[in-house]
């Protein structure tokens, strides 16, 4: 009840103007319902309050990932990590919107760290697979989606996918087929594929099944 939401928040500041964390609520709040601008002013006014308090900068930089703005986001990321390095979801985003650019070494260095603070977070992992796709290095990136893979509980009990869809869990297939083809493991990536395909109802991102249906036809998966 997003509407509710924003009402108590709003009460919230009423009650205390200099409450960061109730904007930066706020701001969560309008950008799941698509208000990426009001959002990002929100939890700009968060950070003003607590310009020392590195989650503020953590989701702003989500806003600008939300908004595609890749670039003010590795910037909010950075601005994160400067404030608290070992904050290891701030490097896992700072990662990924790198990934997005196509800058896989710098992507790639920034995993790496994340990963010597986090190493059992299954998300760095999956990106520093994508990274080391990015470079051509098949067989660290097959090592590094498996081992997402094998942290993610639902991979272990798929009725969990329909109550907590998970884009790491998706991802990871998606990419560890597309090493599997580059490695001319066509087996291996049908095999990716057809794991994939048997939840692909309750993948949150939309457009990827149509990209795992178009590898299906190349690959000629039976």
């Amino acid at each position: 009840d997003y509407d509710a939401a924003l009402a108590d928040f709003r009460q919230v500041i009423v009650l205390d103007p200099a409450y960061a964390d109730a904007y930066n609520s706020i701001g969560r709040v309008l950008i799941a319902v698509g208000e990426i601008t009001p959002a990002l002013a929100s939890i700009q006014q968060a950070i003003d309050l607590a310009p020392r308090d590195p989650f503020f900068r953590f989701s702003l930089a989500g806003t600008f990932e939300e908004a595609g703005n890749y670039v003010a986001a590795a910037q909010a990321y950075r601005a994160a990590i400067d404030l608290d390095p070992a904050f290891g979801r701030a490097y896992n985003g700072l990662g990924f919107v790198l990934l997005e650019q196509l800058q896989w070494r710098e992507a790639e260095a920034i995993l790496q760290r994340g990963l010597a603070i986090e190493p059992t977070r299954a998300s760095i992992h999956k990106n520093l697979g994508r990274a080391y796709l990015g470079l051509g290095k098949l067989q660290e990136a097959a090592a590094e989606l498996q081992h997402a893979l094998d942290l993610l509980p639902n991979r272990q009990q798929p009725h969990l996918l329909s109550q907590s869809p998970d884009l790491v869990y998706y991802d990871a297939l998606y990419q560890l087929a597309l090493v599997f083809q580059q490695l001319g493991q066509v087996g291996s990536a049908c095999q990716m594929l057809g794991e994939y395909s048997r939840f692909a109802g309750n993948d949150p991102d939309k457009e990827r099944p149509s990209a795992v249906r178009e590898l299906l036809r190349e690959l000629d998966c039976s």
